[in-house]
């Protein structure tokens, strides 16, 4: 394999966390419906980890899933997190979004040049 193809990003896991993402994607990838496209991302998620996913153990006896990924993998894992997050949380979320763009309006009209107040 040449250098060019090794993955961009790394990311190391206790075995345990490492246990947490697998459940995780594999709960999404059981999704139907409108979901299916996301069932099928993370399946090959899942099939790509298992297939090169490297264990290792620290130097004080930790066990550890060493993971490579691409930069698009990366970017479907974070968006696999995040469904299986408001899968669990389905819980009404904050807002944040409008109330960060409302403060920000209303800090700029405060910042605009006024009548010398």
């Amino acid at each position: 394999m040449s250098r060019n193809n090794r993955p961009e990003i790394m990311l190391s896991l206790e075995y345990d966390w490492y246990n947490e993402l697998m459940s995780a994607l594999n709960g999404n990838a059981v999704m139907t419906g409108k979901f299916s496209e996301t069932a099928k991302i993370a399946q090959r998620l899942i099939d790509n980890i298992e297939k090169y996913v490297r264990f290792r153990v620290g130097v004080d006896g930790t066990e550890f899933a060493d993971i490579g990924f691409f930069k698009t993998d990366a970017v479907s894992l974070i968006w696999q997190l995040l469904t299986a997050y408001c899968k669990l949380n389905e819980t009404t979320s904050v807002d944040v979004y409008h109330r960060l763009k409302e403060v920000r309006a209303l800090l700029q009209t405060e910042e605009e040049p006024g009548d010398g107040v």
